[in-house]
């Protein structure tokens, strides 16, 4: 047994089973950025990520069971970046490779019921799905984000009866009142009030514990692969943009309201966090030109971390998630839910600006 920083005792397996998973997560965590020449060789290079990690695990010692759903989870979550990217193609999924399945549906949710049933024994299988969840997994197409959060939600439930906040304070006890005639209780508000407030600092507590932990892992990440690693396309040998958005934005980019860059494959338009208040305006005249061009939009979040952690965004991921579903909002009613996905990343390279929210599209 280990003990972790949260002082919970860990088996040294499920310490393995992290450590043999990072190296395929950081992987599929750049999937979103990438723009592949030759998606079959990607998706090539995925399946050989699975079968190291397969076999790092079973040298390791784990379980063969936990072993089989982890793979599950990662090859699920591949596949999902596959589906929604408009290079996918076509072409055997993972799951389909290393699980006899063509796609997850509910059996992942399912897996996560069953996991989350055990959360001492699953404790590593259930902080994989939170990492997971928090770099993009969604579980089932379908779900909003309100339901994703409320996915991830569950999970860190279930991680909090494994490793909960520590208390405020000591356990205490009343002391036994003397019999007295009934009267109305002088102290019974402030004591009412005081109870809310521990709550709701244990709360806050446990929270900010569970955030410390979701950027570790997106640093991790970051240390483990560049930004670019993801990416099989050589610049030289890419074509020529298309003007997609720039021409349609000229006078915002003139006036320093927001960037546009057309690429091969993409187009990107950014705005700084600090400008976001004002941002109604450019954003509605960007949404009207995205409107009129087809494909995937998504709104990604990023921010290096400099913000201090609030009650509202605990971590760094919270708070650049905020400002991408504050984008978001704004665009939506021109563009409909089917063609938005929400992201957040942290990102410490020192990309300009650092804390902004990037609005890509991804044209059919």
């Amino acid at each position: 047994m280990s003990r972790d920083p949260d002082g919970a005792d860990e088996p040294a397996a499920a310490l393995a089973l992290r450590a043999q998973a990072l190296p395929l997560v950081a992987l599929l965590a750049g999937l979103r950025d990438a723009t592949p020449a030759d998606p079959a060789a990607l998706r090539r290079t995925l399946a050989e990520a699975v079968n190291r990690f397969e076999a790092g695990a079973r040298a390791a010692g784990i379980a063969e069971p936990d072993i089989a759903a982890a793979s599950y989870v990662l090859c699920a979550w591949g596949d999902e970046q596959f589906d929604t990217a408009p290079w996918g193609g076509e072409g055997a999924g993972l799951l389909r490779c290393f699980h006899g399945e063509a796609q997850a549906g509910d059996k992942l949710l399912r897996l996560l019921t069953r996991l989350a049933e055990k959360p001492r024994e699953h404790r590593a299988l259930l902080e994989l799905f939170h990492t997971c969840l928090s770099l993009g997994l969604r579980g089932r197409r379908e779900l909003g984000d309100r339901e994703h959060e409320a996915l991830r939600s569950r999970v860190h439930l279930a991680l909090q009866q494994v490793a909960p906040a520590p208390a405020l304070v000591a356990p205490w006890q009343c002391a036994a009142a003397a019999a007295s005639p009934p009267r109305a209780p002088r102290g019974a508000l402030p004591a009412v009030l005081l109870l809310g407030v521990l709550a709701l600092g244990i709360y806050s507590a446990t929270q900010l514990q569970l955030a410390a932990r979701v950027d570790g892992v997106l640093a991790s990440l970051q240390k483990l692969v560049p930004a670019a690693s993801a990416t099989a396309t050589s610049t030289a040998a890419a074509p020529e943009a298309p003007p997609r958005l720039a021409s349609k934005l000229r006078d915002d980019i003139a006036a320093g309201r927001l960037s546009v860059r057309d690429e091969a494959l993409r187009s990107v338009a950014v705005l700084g966090a600090d400008a976001l208040g004002d941002a109604n305006g450019p954003l509605t005249r960007l949404g009207a030109a995205l409107a009129k061009l087809p494909g995937k939009v998504v709104v990604v979040g990023y921010t290096d971390g400099s913000d201090p952690p609030t009650a509202r965004t605990p971590s760094a991921w919270h708070q650049a998630m905020e400002w991408a579903r504050g984008a978001a909002d704004v665009v939506r009613p021109q563009l409909g839910d089917a063609r938005l996905a929400v992201e957040a990343r942290v990102d410490a390279s020192g990309s300009k600006p650092p804390r902004r929210v990037e609005i890509v599209l991804f044209p059919e």
